[in-house]
């Protein structure tokens, strides 16, 4: 995870032509599959379905967030973060960076799926670390403890 770390905050010294959490993804699969390295996968995790997503309305888990108005953090607030970072800025970047993920879990689970957790951790964490208000450290003493 600190060899994906190190990649994401070094390659833009070098480029900004390619998004580094890409880099860190390609490289760190690279490594994993030529060394032999033995860490969780993002197969691991769960099988990778090759199909299109079923609509199971109304027979939907009793955990279904966005019918009660709750939201998907990490895939408005996380990829729209990275997307910007990474130079993103035109109109169609929401629908490029869906379009290309639904190809990734379609037609590439495959290759998807031996992505080793430690680079995907390593994204979320820089993600976080964008996302946080470090500001708001500050502001500890002047808020109300409730």
């Amino acid at each position: 995870m600190a060899a994906g770390l190190a990649v994401i905050y070094l390659v833009p010294r070098l480029t900004t032509a390619i998004p580094s959490p890409l880099v860190t993804i390609v490289v760190m699969t690279a490594l994993v599959w030529f060394m032999g390295w033995d860490v969780r996968t993002a197969g691991d995790m769960g099988a990778l379905l090759d199909t299109l997503p079923i609509f199971l309305i109304p027979d939907i888990p009793s955990k279904a967030t966005g019918f009660i108005s709750g939201m998907a953090g990490c895939a408005m607030i996380g990829r729209s973060i990275i997307n910007f970072k990474s130079g993103g800025r035109g109109r169609l970047l929401t629908f490029t960076a869906s379009l290309a993920l639904l190809i990734m879990v379609v037609g590439l689970g495959a290759r998807v799926a031996i992505i080793p957790m430690a680079a995907l951790v390593a994204i979320m964490i820089t993600v976080s670390i964008g996302t946080f208000s470090w500001s708001s450290i500050g502001n500890l003493k002047t808020h109300p403890r409730s």
